[in-house]
């Protein structure tokens, strides 16, 4: 990090060292950075049980949903600060 670097500028250099492509023996977790339609029936899950709790906005959610399962991925594997990702 350079001195004088705004905290923007910080993050921003932390974020482009982190995300580089993913050696071929990098380990996978199942439940994160995997396709959202991988997903599907935790996400039913829950929507079901938020429908429950809330009993609105469910169609929505759900429609929301498969606007993004139907995203093609475009990238190849890479290490990534999933709370950070832009995709």
């Amino acid at each position: 990090m350079q001195l004088g670097a705004t905290a923007q500028e910080q993050l921003a250099a932390t974020l482009r060292a982190l995300h580089q492509p993913a050696p071929g023996d990098a380990p996978a977790n199942p439940l994160r950075g995997v396709a959202l339609a991988l997903r599907s029936d935790a996400f039913d899950a829950r929507v079901a049980l938020a429908c429950q709790v809330s009993g609105s906005a469910v169609d929505a959610c759900r429609a929301v949903w498969h606007e993004a399962i139907a995203v093609p991925i475009d990238v190849a594997p890479c290490w990534i600060h999933g709370d950070l990702h832009p995709g």
